[in-house]
């Protein structure tokens, strides 16, 4: 990884979606680390949230404080 040409894209973790999510738990699990990973080697992160007064805000457990988020309402992180 270069860390001066990559980003972490965190996308949609809400809590209306996961209980759609097969093996949720895993998915969580993986989002964790790589949360910490980007953390650790200094990787900008970006977080999206798809409609969060409908589907609700970024699971908890992820601890995305001080990350920025952005609320789209397109399913695509292409979004203005």
């Amino acid at each position: 990884i270069n860390r001066g040409k990559a980003v972490f894209f965190l996308c949609d973790l809400q809590t209306k979606f996961i209980p759609t999510l097969h093996r949720p738990q895993r998915v969580i699990y993986a989002a964790k680390r790589m949360l910490d990973a980007s953390r650790l080697l200094a990787i900008p992160t970006v977080v999206t949230e798809q409609n969060p007064l409908k589907l609700g805000r970024t699971i908890e457990e992820l601890n995305i404080d001080g990350l920025p988020v952005f609320d789209k309402t397109l399913f695509s992180m292409l979004t203005p």
